[in-house]
Order: structure tokens, then C-alpha cells, then sequence
């Protein structure tokens, strides 16, 4: 069922703006953002996206194009930020504090956060104007960092509630401030299990009414299994696709470790890695020394239609990703979700929510975060099985299509955002 059939509870969202705050917009690697985005728009909502920061791709996923007249871009000099911040305060002093107080709270008292804070104020009064002039009833924010804080303090400003997803990273390096942003939301949603006990955990479990978990989802029509390329690798060799940022949370140094080794042991495995970032020099450099120029191909930043290409011509997907030195983790990648939409069996860490998608061994294989021994031990059993692979993509296909299909979630967050919208009426 796509969105807007069988009926959404009524129109939940018809008619209704929704005010989208984010760090940045359109980002290649948010794909989450935009196409939940459009989703709520194919459900008859008007979505209007507030980036923080000013911010531009040379790479942009296909659908930018139809937001692009509804996103509120900052633009605001020294001297705008000044007068916009002394104009609120003499309009509304007392709103004014509340605001500023709202988000002292939702700092934690981290400095880092305190500097953060006083950085966007005068964006988060333009965006607190700029909402009440576009007519949005309801506030969204992806990332329970600095959008849930800008929402926070958007509330107190324009009276607009506000929910926030909290996805990975976001959450899982600094929690400060956490049990603010939850308490001054109409709801606060999670994409896992794992990270709605991790809310609760930093935030207290007399928030449970208020945590959700909503998963995050992946477009079924566009990445279909009859889409994939017939032509199966013969046995004892593997394509495999990798789609991540070029980051160290995302492990590739030990899939690349893992792809010498296979190559050390005679397994025939290529990999393509689909994604830009700060290590990309030092990731090619680690293929220069390993004498991997032959297995690994950088493809830099690929749209979606690209990245669909990418998977149609591999017999498996990748991501090792791990735990970094400041806590950063996954929360569960759309990139996986994605491959096994399109019937390929993944090679994953076992890690943060990756198992509630991946169970070991049914949909693909799970290897401890940064073991490149397992990662090898995986790839070369997938390689040397084609059969398996096969079985194994089929299964996570009927995974995908049960838990995180972008259709059916969509319509799941619209009903939350309409009840809320139809209590404030």
C-alpha cells in the first residue's frame, strides 16, 4: 500500500504545515529526512524545512527539488542576528526568558552545548518568525541535538509543540540535557528499541509515555528486488556495496582489512564504496599499501538512483560499522535497509539497533564491531554460497516489507503528528 491508499486515519495531516527543523538540508547522507519528508507531503501534508546552518551539495538526492521552494535558509549578518535578538527581547520579555531558560535546560550544562546554543539563538527566533508566518501548526525536529533544542526554544518563542527524532550519533555521544528536550515535547520518537532504552536511560524512565519508537524506512517501490541485475556471481567471489560516509563510525578500515585478507586467501571479493568524507585520502591510502587498487573501487558521493544502480550489480552489501572514541554509533542504517529491500544478504556489526533489523545467519551475517577476521570469515562464506545469498536476500526482503517500510511508517507518523495537531485544535 503506498501513501495516501487505503485511507490515513481520517487525512490526519491533510492541509496541515509542518515545520521541519535540521543541522542541514538537502545532505546526501539524510536521505532519511528528506524522503520521510515527501512522504508526509504524498499524505496531503505541506512540509517547510528550517535549516540551522547554511549548507549546499554539489550531490543532491532526486525529490530536493520538489521542497526546494519551501525551505528557510539563514541568512542573517552580525547585525541582523543583533537586531533580531534585541527586537524579541523588547516585543516579549518575558518570553524572551523563558526561551533563554528553556534552553539553558536543554544544555545540560555541557559548555559546548551553552556556546551551541547562544550561537543559534538568533536563528531560532528567525525560524520561530518564519513558522508563524508559513502558517505551521507543528514543529519537527530530526536529531535530538541542536534542532530539538531550537524547537524547544521555537516553542516558547511561537507557541508551535514540537516532537524530535533522535536517530544515532546525535544521541549516543552526548545525552546532556536530554530529559529538557523530552519533557518540553509533545513526544520525543526513536528508530529502535535500543535507543528508546538509551532515552530512558539518560532521561528517566518516568518518560516512558512520552518516548516512541518509530523506524525509519525505505522506499520499496524504488528499491524493488525485480530491479536487481540477473547476473550472480559464480562461486568463491563477491561484489559487495558499501553506502556510508567516509567517517571512522562507519568502520571501513576494517572492511577493508577484511576484503585483503579474503584476497590473502584466495576469495575473489570486490567492493565498491559509495559515500564521501574526511578519510577518504587515508582510506585510499590503506588500498594503495594493501595492494587493493584491483578490489576497491571510491565512487564519491551517489545520488539515490545511483546508489540503486550501485546495489543492482552486487551480491551483497556491507557496513562495519563501529563505536568511536566519543561514543558515536549507529542508530540502524537506511543504507542496509535499502540492500535488503533489494534482496541482498548484508554483512553488519552486531551493534546499537543493527540486530532488531539483521537477525544473524537469516538475513545476513553480524560480526562483533571492528573484528576484520569475522567481517572476512562473513564475506567468504557468503562468497562461497550462492545459494545462501539467495536465500538470505529473500528473507530480508520480507524483513524490510514488515517493519521498515517508508509508506506504512509514514503514515504511522503521520497519525502521531494529527492526533497531536487535532488535541491543540
Amino acid at each position: 500500500m503506498g501513501p495516501g491508499e487505503g485511507g490515513l486515519s481520517g487525512g490526519a495531516l491533510d492541509g496541515v504545515r509542518v515545520a521541519y527543523v535540521v543541522s542541514r538540508f538537502p545532505k546526501i547522507t539524510e536521505t532519511f529526512v528528506l524522503y520521510e519528508a515527501l512522504a508526509l507531503e504524498e499524505l496531503g501534508a505541506e512540509v517547510h524545512v528550517f535549516p540551522l546552518v547554511a549548507h549546499e551539495e554539489e550531490v543532491q538526492h532526486p525529490g530536493v527539488a520538489r521542497l526546494r521552494g519551501r525551505v528557510v535558509r539563514p541568512r542573517i549578518g552580525a547585525a541582523g542576528a543583533l537586531g533580531l535578538l534585541l527586537g524579541q527581547l523588547v516585543r516579549a520579555p518575558l518570553r524572551s526568558l523563558r526561551a533563554v531558560l528553556a534552553a539553558l535546560r536543554c544544555t545540560g550544562g555541557s559548555p559546548a552545548h551553552a556556546l551551541r546554543a547562544l550561537a543559534l539563538a538568533p536563528r531560532a527566533v528567525s525560524v520561530a518568525r518564519a513558522i508563524r508566518a508559513a502558517g505551521c501548526v507543528h514543529v519537527h525536529a530530526h536529531f535530538a541535538t541542536h534542532p530539538a533544542l531550537v524547537a524547544r526554544v521555537v516553542r516558547e518563542l511561537s507557541g508551535v509543540g514540537y516532537t524530535f527524532t533522535a536517530h544515532g550519533s546525535d544521541l549516543h555521544r552526548d545525552p546532556r540535557g536530554l530529559r529538557a528536550k523530552v519533557l518540553g515535547a509533545r513526544a520525543a520518537i526513536t528508530v529502535s528499541d535500543y535507543n528508546k532504552r538509551f532515552v530512558l536511560e539518560h532521561a528517566g524512565e518516568d518518560l516512558a509515555d512520552r518516548v516512541r519508537v518509530l523506524r525509519c524506512g525505505v522506499d520499496l517501490r524504488r528499491f524493488a528486488a525485480a530491479e536487481r541485475a540477473e547476473r550472480p556471481s559464480a562461486p568463491g567471489t563477491l561484489r559487495v556495496a558499501c553506502v556510508a560516509a567516509l567517517r571512522s563510525v562507519k568502520g571501513h578500515v576494517h572492511l577493508l582489512e577484511a576484503v585483503a585478507r579474503c584476497a590473502e586467501r584466495g576469495v575473489d571479493v570486490t567492493l565498491e564504496l559509495a559515500g564521501d568524507g574526511p578519510l577518504r585520502a587515508e582510506l585510499e591510502a590503506f588500498v594503495g599499501d594493501r595492494d587493493l587498487e584491483d578490489r576497491v573501487r571510491f565512487l564519491g558521493a551517489v545520488d539515490r538512483d545511483g546508489i540503486a544502480a550501485l546495489l543492482e550489480r552486487s551480491d551483497a552489501a556491507a557496513l562495519t560499522s563501529i563505536q568511536d572514541a566519543e561514543g558515536r554509533r549507529e542508530g540502524i542504517p537506511v543504507s542496509l535497509m535499502e540492500a535488503m529491500a533489494m534482496e541482498l544478504p548484508v554483512v553488519a556489526s552486531d551493534l546499537s539497533g543493527i540486530p532488531e533489523l539483521i537477525e544473524d545467519g537469516v538475513h545476513g551475517l553480524l560480526a562483533p564491531p571492528g573484528d576484520a577476521e569475522a567481517i572476512a570469515g562473513a564475506l567468504a562464506s557468503l562468497a562461497g554460497n550462492p545459494e545462501e545469498r539467495a536465500r538470505m536476500g529473500r528473507r530480508g526482503r520480507e524483513r524490510v516489507a514488515q517493519e521498515y517500510d517508508l509508506s506504512e511508517n509514514a503514515v504511522e507518523l503521520a497519525r502521531t503528528l494529527g492526533g497531536f495537531v487535532r488535541a491543540r485544535g
